[in-house]
């Protein structure tokens, strides 16, 4: 394990150097972008109050945008980081998964949303195992999904399926992909605390908002 620390510490530098942080923020802004292009159709007759519970992954791609500016603006970190690693995690994985149903039958686009919500969820469990988050964070993100879940399934406010999809498998692989998110985040997190990798030099160890 100690042989692998220079690497670690070589990553954490990398991963919140500025240079990086600020690239990723544009990345995950035209993500967003674009994910609300995609999602026009059903937010057009969707009342506006519930876009951000519709449009899910546009959602998380913002408040992941909003967390890497703060980290790059050096800001201490946000005692809400884990709410968009949450639900990048959650719904880079739901995305694949749905989509994944549909296979071998993908198009060119399929191809496209499965590799930008795989990397929805890499980008989350790096950054979780670089950012200090805290109890009551990682809290207030799972209850945001557990209620979106509620929404989505009781409510019908879940994004357009693929054809064919049947929606309770759907609905399993939301109720699914929750539990699997708190652990793939969760897990990434006791790296860190467990002093993998450090701090990166110049920030004071902060564990508050």
């Amino acid at each position: 394990m100690r042989a692998r620390m220079p690497m670690l510490r070589q990553l954490a530098a990398w991963a919140l150097g500025g240079t990086w942080l600020g690239l990723l923020a544009v990345v995950n802004a035209a993500g967003t972008a674009y994910g609300i292009w995609w999602y026009r159709a059903q937010l057009g007759v969707t009342p506006w109050p519930r876009w951000p519970l519709v449009a899910d992954s546009p959602t998380s791609v913002l408040l992941m945008t909003l967390l890497l500016i703060c980290l790059r603006a050096g800001h201490r970190w946000p005692s809400w980081a884990a709410w968009p690693l949450l639900a990048c995690a959650k719904y880079g994985l739901w995305t694949v998964a749905v989509i994944g149903e549909q296979f071998p039958r993908w198009v060119l686009e399929d191809w496209l949303l499965v590799l930008s919500h795989a990397g929805m969820v890499a980008e989350a469990v790096l950054y979780a195992a670089l950012v200090p988050l805290e109890a009551r964070g990682l809290a207030v993100g799972f209850a945001w999904l557990l209620a979106n879940d509620f929404l989505d399934w009781t409510r019908g406010w879940h994004p357009y399926l693929p054809a064919g999809l049947d929606p309770s498998r759907a609905a399993a692989w939301g109720v699914a992909t929750t539990w699997v998110a708190l652990g793939m985040v969760w897990g990434a997190s006791l790296l860190r605390r467990r002093g993998l990798p450090p701090e990166p030099a110049g920030r004071a160890p902060l564990e508050g908002g």
